[in-house]
């Protein structure tokens, strides 16, 4: 049923990640669940609370019954099963109700918190990814995707590679950024095994997810910003810097429809879809809203003291 399921999920599209994240979910519930058309209600108690004595929480135990439950949305599709269980379960025991600024919303850092997680990487690998993520509010995947002709430092731009989330793939770079790039480019340079590759590990190949998360959480964690077994708003993640993006830009008083074009998030009102922004004035616009990281070349010790 899985390799089925699997097939299924790369007709509709899904992207790699969501697929493999999917079957990973879906495998591990039916080592316990091996013919899903007879688990019952209790044995969907069963596995959320074998799920939580591995001290799995929050998003994690809902990413795990959201691949669960496209899957059994695929055995009704398919015919092999004509009413599902996991919809009501979800409700019952997963529904959390968003607390503002309660310990379920992502945790939101200063200017000064952000400067300093930045300076206190002393290679120049994590310290130049964890400024591109501030300064350009990608999400984790379309960094990893980028390539190195995604860039035009002359411009001050990068393109994101096309996604299903993703709507606008236009973004800027402002002086701080692109010369931080500028110096992390000519690291890589004798480095990258993978050519096409624009952010590379010190061994030369394409950075992964893993790498990301644990790099940003590593040093997060040397701050007290991260606490691994705490609640979200304990917690520092690659998509922190996204909320941080978000949240700073608005309160410099960025348009909210400038702000949703940067972040690449669809446009679904009929107004907002014909409302066409102008590259220059949204270029304009962020760079007098981007605040500065003091990260400029030159400030923080020489390339050579954190390019080794």
């Amino acid at each position: 049923m899985i390799k089925e399921f699997i097939t299924d999920c790369r007709a509709r599209g899904l992207t790699a990640h969501t697929i493999e994240t999917y079957r990973s979910c879906c495998l591990d519930f039916l080592k316990t669940n091996p013919d899903p058309v007879k688990v019952t209600l209790d044995d969907l108690v069963s596995y959320l609370g074998e799920l939580r004595i591995r001290d799995l929480q929050g998003s994690t135990l809902k990413g795990y019954f959201a691949a669960i439950a496209a899957f059994y949305d695929f055995l009704i599709f398919s015919g092999s099963l004509k009413i599902s269980l996991i919809p009501s379960f979800r409700k019952r025991y997963l529904r959390i109700k968003l607390q503002y600024n309660g310990e379920n919303t992502r945790q939101l850092i200063s200017v000064e918190e952000m400067i300093e997680l930045i300076a206190h990487n002393r290679y120049i690998l994590p310290r130049t990814m964890m400024l591109f993520l501030a300064k350009t509010g990608l999400r984790r995947g379309e960094l990893i995707a980028m390539d190195v002709q995604d860039l035009d430092l002359e411009k001050g731009e990068f393109r994101v590679k096309p996604k299903a989330k993703r709507s606008n793939r236009l973004g800027f770079l402002d002086p701080e950024l692109t010369a931080a790039l500028q110096e992390y480019l000519d690291w890589r340079e004798f480095r990258a095994k993978d050519n096409a590759a624009l952010w590379i590990t010190p061994e030369g190949r394409r950075i992964s997810r893993n790498y990301v998360y644990n790099t940003v959480t590593r040093v997060a964690s040397r701050l007290g910003l991260h606490h691994h077994r705490g609640a979200l708003n304990k917690k520092f993640t690659p998509h922190c810097f996204r909320h941080f993006f978000t949240t700073h830009l608005r309160r410099a008083k960025m348009p909210r429809e400038f702000i949703q074009e940067l972040r690449g998030d669809r446009r679904k009102d009929a107004v907002d879809i014909y409302d066409h922004i102008e590259i220059e004035e949204l270029r304009r616009t962020y760079l007098a809203c981007i605040p500065s990281l003091g990260t400029g070349p030159g400030r923080r010790g020489t390339l050579e003291e954190w390019c080794k």
